[in-house]
């Protein structure tokens, strides 16, 4: 099996300040906060697949393609901001 040789620290360090750039664009697009009424939250928020439209598992995906998907999602309507609680919250209820 081949070795995949890992980025160098400089060009991690660029991959990942163009995620965050990214990331950040599509929060202020979602609207900043958590999608829950009455909830002020504008830190710690995370990313939520409305419903069950998720077909993929984040943690699988690179950077990259992560905001790939999640850019696509949010064009279709199917993504929303949910702050840690009420995403954990709702995490729970599914399972």
């Amino acid at each position: 099996m081949l070795a995949v040789k890992p980025p160098s620290p400089r060009k991690w360090r660029l991959y990942y300040a163009r995620y965050k750039v990214r990331r950040t664009a599509l929060i202020e697009r979602l609207g900043g906060g958590c999608a829950v009424e009455d909830c002020r939250e504008t830190e710690n928020l995370e990313f939520d697949h409305k419903g069950n439209s998720r077909s993929w598992r984040t943690r699988d995906l690179p950077l990259k393609k992560r905001m790939d998907l999640y850019e696509a999602e949010a064009l279709q309507g199917l993504l929303q901001l949910l702050c840690r609680s009420h995403n954990a919250a709702k995490s729970h209820a599914w399972r």
